[in-house]
């Protein structure tokens, strides 16, 4: 069963999902428009540059596994994707793209939490990915797409199976994400 709860933690681990949530907020932007050009620059600026910027804190084990079990470890690597995808966020507003500059606020706002709280507490970040990208797709596409939230189950059996988060941790990351997601999108009119 380890070895099952580790397959699945890592088929849903946030450094894929993340850049498939970046990824469908420029698909929706290229639907709507936007030059691929934009679009790339916006990927580098958020997904690429943070996950460039993981590899090298693990690589020179300032990061010492790939899960950022310990919680004070994954404070400079929340930090730095923060400040890159403020980055993208004021990319998307120079340019005069404002409604990928509210998904992409809405996202920045979501992670501001979950950087703030991890100076205290541990939350699941893979609970608040999965249900941040459920709820996304939900608010973007409709309920056809509610049966993404059952994603969650297996994702918060493995991590839990494998210790590397409490119920509680997993149940607030998914809550924090699902809630944040729906009071910004309603509040930006997006949904």
């Amino acid at each position: 069963m380890q070895k099952l709860a580790q397959v699945v933690s890592r088929v849903f681990d946030p450094i894929v999902e993340i850049p498939l949530l970046l990824g469908l907020a420029v698909w929706y932007a290229y639907l709507n428009g936007f030059a691929w050009k934009f679009l790339l620059v916006l990927m580098l600026v958020d997904a690429v540059i943070p996950f460039l910027f993981f590899l090298h804190l693990y690589r020179t084990r300032e990061v010492h596994d790939w899960d950022i079990s310990r919680r004070v470890e994954r404070i400079p690597v929340y930090g730095f994707t923060m400040l890159a995808h403020l980055g993208g966020v004021g990319v998307a507003l120079v340019t005069g793209r404002m409604e990928i500059a509210q998904i992409l606020l809405v996202f920045w706002i979501l992670g501001m939490m979950f950087f703030s709280i991890t100076f205290f507490w541990k939350v699941s970040v893979h609970a608040g990915v999965n249900a941040a990208l459920a709820t996304f797709l939900v608010l973007m596409g409709g309920v056809k797409f509610v049966w993404v939230y059952l994603l969650l189950i297996p994702v918060g059996w493995a991590r839990v199976s494998l210790n590397h988060h409490s119920l509680i941790q997993f149940i607030g990351g998914a809550v924090l994400a699902t809630g944040s997601m729906w009071l910004g999108f309603r509040l930006f009119g997006l949904a």
